[in-house]
């Protein structure tokens, strides 16, 4: 973060690299003079943070990039960060849907037949209510297009399915119409992703927040989710290349083993011996 602040942005990355060389070469070189004084700890110790550091010049390969996709539209060019620049990874995403899940949340239904009023209930998304002789599947209440997804039955046989908002759900002769509702919390937020390569799909499935899509050694994760200035939505997609995870794991665990193996030459065994050996001296 010193190096951030004082070099900038255009100094900053070469700074941190010629830091992280300096520091592997001295664990390397400290380690091949003295290897053969060294317990097996420090030589696991050592080798797990120069995998690591390693690994931290070798990210050096990878990249993060962003783009906002509206639902349909395809992107071949993304905003390099590292760069502060468009590139193109040789292949384009489409966003085919944004999902947006709700907790359950109360709602009041008004049921009309041929047009007038019949009844007012209050009830409870996800649940099954009975009214006017109705059986009504409430599902989930969109908040933001004032919709609730609705099956209803008239048991004579009768069976609709749609949404109710401001126009009812004609269902024969009656309509359900939603009168109002409280606004339910969040529960997640996704979209529909499709990769393409010469516009075949290579690869489709579901990001979240969270929950990113691998493919091909990238991970595309959900970064924002919101509506512009004319209220239609749009999603945030970030695509991360990290081609040295598997060094820097490898690195941790090393070093976790030569953490444990020191801890246990601590107390040694024979130390232990001989101090219970000198107690029971004393006691004769």
């Amino acid at each position: 973060m010193v190096l951030l602040t004082v070099a900038g942005e255009r100094w900053a990355m070469p700074l941190v690299t010629g830091l992280f060389a300096l520091i592997a070469a001295s664990i390397l070189g400290c380690t091949g003079l003295r290897y053969r004084t060294l317990r097996p700890s420090t030589l696991l110790i050592h080798a797990g943070v120069f995998l690591i550091l390693a690994a931290g010049l070798g990210n050096g390969a990878g990249y993060t990039a962003t783009a906002n996709l509206y639902p349909g539209d395809s992107v071949g060019t993304f905003f390099r960060w590292d760069r502060q620049t468009q590139f193109s990874p040789g292949f384009a995403v489409r966003i085919t849907e944004i999902d947006r899940r709700w907790y359950p949340a109360e709602i009041r239904l008004g049921i009309l037949r041929h047009q007038a009023k019949q009844e007012l209930i209050t009830a409870r998304t996800g649940t099954t209510v009975t009214a006017a002789g109705l059986t009504l599947t409430l599902g989930e209440l969109d908040p933001l297009a004032r919709q609730l997804d609705l099956e209803v039955r008239d048991g004579k046989g009768g069976h609709w399915r749609g949404k109710a908002g401001t126009l009812p759900l004609v269902a024969g002769d009656y309509g359900v119409q939603l009168v109002a509702f409280q606004t339910p919390a969040l529960r997640s937020i996704g979209a529909g992703l499709q990769i393409l390569e010469n516009g075949v799909v290579r690869r489709e499935g579901r990001v979240a927040v969270n929950d990113p899509l691998a493919w091909n050694g990238l991970r595309f994760s959900l970064t924002a989710l919101d509506n512009d200035a004319a209220g239609n939505p749009y999603a945030g997609l970030q695509i991360t290349s990290n081609p040295a995870w598997p060094v820097t794991v490898a690195g941790f665990l090393l070093t976790v083993c030569g953490l444990l193996l020191h801890l246990r030459h601590l107390v040694r065994p024979d130390r232990a011996a001989g101090a219970a050996k000198s107690f029971s001296t004393v006691n004769r």
